[in-house]
């Protein structure tokens, strides 16, 4: 997992985060996972959109409904 924050404002920062994940077993069942987020923050509270880049290990094209938007609290 890499995240990087810069701030734009007093209380706001921009928020860029990518998080792999790879899992190798070795039946033959090896996954690849990963993640992309970018957003907001606001004191602490993120927000923003985030979507799967690429599905590895697989020939089906990446759709649109997986976009999404997310919402998270620093606690």
């Amino acid at each position: 997992m890499m995240e990087y924050q810069t701030p734009i404002g007093e209380q706001v920062a921009l928020n860029f985060r990518v998080q792999l994940n790879y899992v190798n077993v070795f039946s033959g069942n090896t996954s690849m996972n990963n993640l992309y987020r970018l957003g907001l923050q606001y004191k602490n509270i993120r927000f923003g959109i985030g979507t799967p880049w690429f599905k590895a290990f697989s020939k089906k094209p990446l759709k649109m409904e997986l976009l999404g938007f997310f919402v998270g609290v620093n606690i």
